[in-house]
């Protein structure tokens, strides 16, 4: 299995700015795999430099979505849509939301990538300060083969098992993490072509389990 995930530059969805349209970014610019990943969040100057925009930004929401590149945890894609899913990598994308401050983030972060039942592969504190994205190992090797080539996407009717095999997974995770961290996940992530946001964070947690 290549446990890669396509990696999208900004914007996110598409905008017009002095005269200017800004086309949301619906091909992606490449494919990372999770050390890479881990490596843009904790070391890239250039993100560092976003992330502390947005942070500043008196509208952080479109900031976001102007500034900040996303991957798309599931898997890998020709375009950003479920329906061209080219491959799985092994991930998924857990968002928590609305939490008190910064310290509370990065103490769940820890806490949640110490978890071993739980199998978090990467932890990070979200673009708010308030959230934290985790990707979750999880296991595919039963459903679903990437395509042989990847600029096309698997057969619609493996893409529509795989997208009822993450529903299952999906409110696995959500129980658990409710029951035993008493903490609400966000329901974005039974979305196969669900994308996160991408932000520094110089503490990230990676686990090569």
């Amino acid at each position: 299995m290549n446990n890669h995930i396509s990696y999208f530059t900004s914007p996110i969805a598409t905008y017009e700015e002095n005269g200017v349209t800004h086309y949301a970014q619906m091909k992606p610019f490449s494919d990372v795999s999770l050390e890479r990943l881990h490596e843009l969040i904790t070391s890239n100057p250039h993100l560092e430099r976003l992330t502390a925009q947005v942070r500043s930004a008196a509208d952080m929401k479109t900031a976001k979505s102007r500034l900040l590149p996303v991957v798309t945890p599931y898997g890998r894609f020709c375009f950003r849509n479920a329906k061209h899913l080219t491959g799985l990598s092994g991930y998924m994308p857990v968002d928590i939301d609305k939490l008190e401050d910064s310290k509370q983030a990065r103490e769940l972060r820890d806490r949640l990538a110490a978890d071993a039942f739980l199998g978090v592969a990467l932890a990070y504190v979200s673009p708010s300060e308030k959230g934290v994205k985790l990707l979750v190992r999880i296991r595919t090797d039963d459903i679903g083969q990437a395509s042989q080539d990847p600029r096309q996407p698997l057969a619609q009717e493996v893409i529509e098992d795989i997208k009822n095999m993450i529903l299952d997974k999906f409110y696995s995770v959500q129980f658990y993490i409710k029951s035993v961290y008493n903490v609400d996940i966000n329901q974005s992530g039974k979305d196969v072509c669900r994308a996160c946001y991408v932000c520094h964070d110089p503490e990230a947690r990676i686990n090569n389990i």
